[in-house]
């Protein structure tokens, strides 16, 4: 982009460049989708469409409430690969923690923030 061009028709461009790119989360360009004729990447992500029930409920597979002894998932880079997806630490529930995670207080002390998916009760 050129430095004699305004601000407005930079934005033009760049906006324009960006509805051009393929959209993984719709399967196709923002442009496409406006000009579809059976509407279908509209509906397929409202929330009784085939990409929400995919991927909408994920975050919250199962809840936690305070006080629930939990077993953790190793999050560090792990040498021996036995140990890997192994839940060897446990720990306690503190709070719950934004969507789909919860903070923890381990057994020596340390507090930890986890997503669900990484948790055993």
């Amino acid at each position: 982009l050129g430095d004699d061009m305004s601000l407005n028709e930079k934005m033009e461009i760049i906006t324009d460049k960006y509805n051009r790119t393929y959209n993984i989360g719709i399967k196709c360009s923002t442009l496409k989708a406006l000009i579809e004729t059976k509407w279908e990447t509209v509906v397929n992500n409202t929330e009784e469409g085939s990409y929400s029930k995919r991927f909408g409920s994920r975050m919250n597979e199962s809840e936690y409430q305070k006080g629930n002894a939990v077993r953790l998932c190793k999050r560090d880079n792990i040498t021996n690969k036995d140990e890997r997806g192994r839940f060897l630490d446990e720990g306690t529930v503190i709070i719950k923690s934004g969507n789909g995670a919860v903070l923890i207080q381990k057994r020596d002390g340390k507090i930890v923030k986890r997503v669900c998916g990484m948790l055993r009760g």
